[in-house]
């Protein structure tokens, strides 16, 4: 678990600096946007910090074990908003589904931390890590039903950017960055919500797979300039990408290598 915790932390490093990076050196009407996207950063900062203690936990409260079960979910919901608000910036009917994904996560999330049974009935400490017994319940259905929702709302805004842009490089770079956006998603709620019982250990896959969609709009930026900032950030959000992606590049080589042996 030891290599997996290393590739939390490096994908938090490149999630939170690309995000800081987009923001600062966004220029003219696309810094509001790019503020969207910070806050969509952190929320899978979040997320993939609270997965970093979910899989270090030998003892621990049940306050503790429902506060990080809480943060992981607040997590997701927070980077999916943010995201759904920086695509759908500047579309008739954007900032009503924003806030109506908004009203309706945030209540996900206030059910969850008011009472923990609405989501699971125990839970399991014996191997290291939090494994949770999954209740099948409406609440576990309307967090699957919110993800996919919210999800197709991402992928409608993008499909829409898509056809309405007449500039075949801007084509193409939303296109990359809508594959990479599609990938993240699946592996996340495949691995955190509907394999969340029978595969508790493979959690982090999901907030790993986040790099993917960052790396398709790092090179979407770069690219096919998607986003209009300047070339010193994108410098500094090519060396943190970079640099971050060799480790994790690395670090899972040494994980598979280490498993197969």
């Amino acid at each position: 678990m030891e290599l997996i915790r290393a590739l939390l932390i490096a994908a938090i490093i490149i999630v939170i600096l690309s995000g800081i990076s987009v923001f600062l050196g966004s220029r003219g009407q696309e810094k509001k946007p790019a503020r969207y996207f910070l806050i969509a950063t952190l929320g899978a900062a979040l997320w993939t910090l609270a997965i970093y203690f979910a899989l270090n936990v030998t003892e621990a409260s049940s306050n503790l074990v429902h506060f990080i079960i809480t943060c992981i979910i607040s997590g997701v919901i927070l980077m999916d908003v943010g995201l759904l608000a920086f695509l759908g910036y500047g579309y008739k009917g954007g900032r009503l589904l924003t806030l109506l994904f908004t009203v309706g996560g945030t209540v996900l999330i206030a059910l969850l931390a008011y009472d923990s049974s609405l989501f699971y009935s125990s839970y399991d400490l014996s191997q290291g890590y939090i494994r949770v017994i999954v209740d099948h319940n409406w609440h576990f259905f309307a967090l699957i039903s919110y993800f996919i929702l919210i999800s197709i709302t991402h992928s409608s805004y993008l499909l829409r950017r898509i056809e309405e842009t007449k500039n075949p490089g801007f084509k193409t770079g939303l296109k990359i960055f809508s594959i990479g956006l599609s990938i993240g998603g699946i592996l996340a709620l495949l691995f955190d919500l509907i394999l969340l019982t029978s595969l508790p250990s493979l959690i982090w896959i999901g907030p790993l797979a986040t790099i993917i969609s960052i790396m398709a709009f790092y090179y979407s930026v770069v690219k096919y300039r998607v986003l209009d900032v300047s070339s010193k950030w994108v410098k500094v959000m090519s060396s943190v990408i970079l640099v971050g992606v060799a480790v994790i590049i690395y670090l899972l080589a040494f994980y598979v290598i280490s498993k197969v042996a």
